[in-house]
């Protein structure tokens, strides 16, 4: 049995260790978009409201 080289050994325990991170901030995300689309549509039809506050609004338009 040929053994890899130190290169591609530590190339492929890189990938295994970051393999599980991955996962989990690719799980994250789709949490994220769920949790926006469901807010984008409670506010298009009208189920939330908002409130904008008079200064918050003027600092955006300076």
């Amino acid at each position: 049995m040929a053994a890899f080289p130190k290169a591609e050994t530590s190339y492929f325990v890189g990938l295994r260790c970051a393999n599980p991170t991955l996962h989990v901030e690719l799980n994250n995300l789709g949490k994220q978009k769920m949790k926006k689309s469901g807010l984008m549509h409670d506010l298009l039809t009208g189920k939330v409201q908002v409130t904008v506050d008079n200064n918050t609004a003027e600092a955006a338009h300076d």
